[in-house]
């Protein structure tokens, strides 16, 4: 009989400390889950309305959301048109907005642009949240407002802009599929690229900011005969010997190729490189002095298709500069239905 008792008073206290410690683990386990809960908080207060206060009221704001200018001098008053009274207010991001109450009123001041809620409070502990958008200006502002492209049939050339004042968080749409445009919405850089068609058109691109503001940029598109625009001719004339292009074939192999600058038995120039007469870029001009020439030979044979060789009769070659040690040179000619042009910056020819 001792031996019976002793054996159930032992396994009491067994489970006596199984249960303390099952105790312990659970209580452990509910302290993380709430520290967990605790860093989901929201930084400003979040009250709750009291039970059983059926007489309190409901906390209500003039308006549904608040739009404020930056600086001390536009603060906003907001308005409780039911409550409590003896309110608070907090702002959920005071980098953004700040809040306070000051004889009754509750004043918001813009600090910076972007988005915070206004979280207000009364006696009876009812809350109400205000979205608050703070931003700079009413108005936008751009480098440029009208774009005037005028390049070949099927081309793209690009033009850039910015954006001068605005509120940030820019973003760019344009109204035809031949215009695209490209905006950094951080600092309000963008680029319109527009592709040449037959007829002349028009385009509107259009920026909006984070407010909802708008710019629009007024966009022509011509085409035209002639490839070398003043932006093109610039592009050239800073560009550093030797040098070989063509906009409609990569001259990859010039690299590897043999200048053939020379002067012809009848007067006339050659310029170029050529690869075992497999590659080659040669256009004669019937002088390298500066200025226009018509009627000139083209041959081109940059790669090894076809399709990209050319024997032109009738190219139009520009000697753009000729400053006696280099010549900056420009060429184009039709073929088919398109435009096809080069330039090359390469050495004079002795005379």
């Amino acid at each position: 009989m001792y031996f019976f008792i002793k054996f159930f008073t032992e396994r009491k206290e067994t489970m006596k400390i199984k249960y303390f410690f099952l105790t312990l683990a659970i209580a452990c386990t509910s302290a993380v889950f709430t520290s967990c809960d605790d860093n989901d908080e929201p930084e400003f207060p979040n009250p709750q309305p009291i039970e059983g206060a059926t007489n309190a009221k409901t906390l209500t704001l003039g308006t549904e959301s608040l739009s404020v200018k930056i600086g001390a001098e536009n603060r906003q008053e907001v308005t409780v048109t039911d409550g409590n009274g003896n309110y608070s207010a907090f702002s959920s991001n005071t980098a953004i907005a700040e809040v306070a109450v000051s004889d009754g009123k509750i004043l918001v001041e813009g600090k910076a642009n972007g988005q915070a809620d206004i979280i207000i409070t009364d006696a009876a502990n009812r809350f109400a949240k205000l979205p608050v958008k703070v931003y700079t200006t009413e108005t936008m502002t751009l480098s440029t407002t009208t774009m005037a492209f005028k390049h070949l049939v099927g081309e793209r050339r690009t033009m850039l802009g910015s954006v001068t004042l605005g509120n940030g968080e820019y973003s760019i749409a344009t109204d035809n599929e031949n215009v695209t445009a490209e905006i950094d919405a951080e600092t309000g850089d963008f680029s319109v690229t527009a592709k040449a068609a037959n007829d002349t058109y028009t385009a509107t691109v259009t920026v909006t900011d984070c407010t909802g503001i708008t710019a629009p940029v007024a966009v022509t598109v011509e085409s035209t005969d002639d490839p070398f625009d003043d932006a093109l001719i610039q592009t050239i004339l800073g560009t550093s010997p030797v040098n070989y292009y063509l906009n409609y074939a990569s001259t990859y192999y010039s690299k590897w190729g043999t200048i053939i600058n020379a002067k012809q038995d009848d007067g006339s120039f050659t310029f170029g490189w050529d690869y075992y007469s497999y590659y080659y870029m040669k256009v004669n001009v019937p002088s390298q002095a500066e200025g226009t020439y018509e009627n000139c030979t083209v041959n081109l044979a940059p790669s090894w298709s076809d399709a990209d060789m050319r024997d032109v009769t009738n190219a139009k070659v520009m000697i753009l500069k000729n400053d006696g040690t280099s010549v900056w040179l420009a060429f184009s000619y039709r073929n088919n239905d398109a435009i096809e042009y080069g330039y090359m910056v390469t050495s004079v020819v002795a005379e």
